[in-house]
């Protein structure tokens, strides 16, 4: 029995196809695994409540108050440009 030409590389196509999505997929779940390695859950369910001394942010977040980023943005969108400004700049 004589292998047809377009039989053979449509196999090859076909393996070459899932040899890459092999390599590609294992590729990215090392590559998000990597990513998500100091994430933890967190102690206690939101939903479920708790005591608020043990739900501390971690890793030095702050939280900002709306009140000072709304003045700031206005401060900062209240001045006005003028051509002279932007030539200066």
């Amino acid at each position: 029995m004589k292998l047809n030409s377009t039989v053979a590389l449509t196999l090859l196509l076909l393996s070459s196809m899932f040899a890459v999505g092999a390599i590609t997929g294992t590729w990215g779940y090392s590559f998000g695994r990597k990513a998500l390695r100091g994430i933890t859950q967190p102690a206690l369910s939101p939903v479920l409540g708790g005591t608020t001394s043990q739900s501390k942010p971690r890793q030095g977040a702050t939280f900002l108050r709306e009140e000072d980023i709304l003045k700031q943005v206005k401060k900062r969108t209240s001045t006005i440009v003028t051509s002279s400004d932007v030539a200066k700049a």
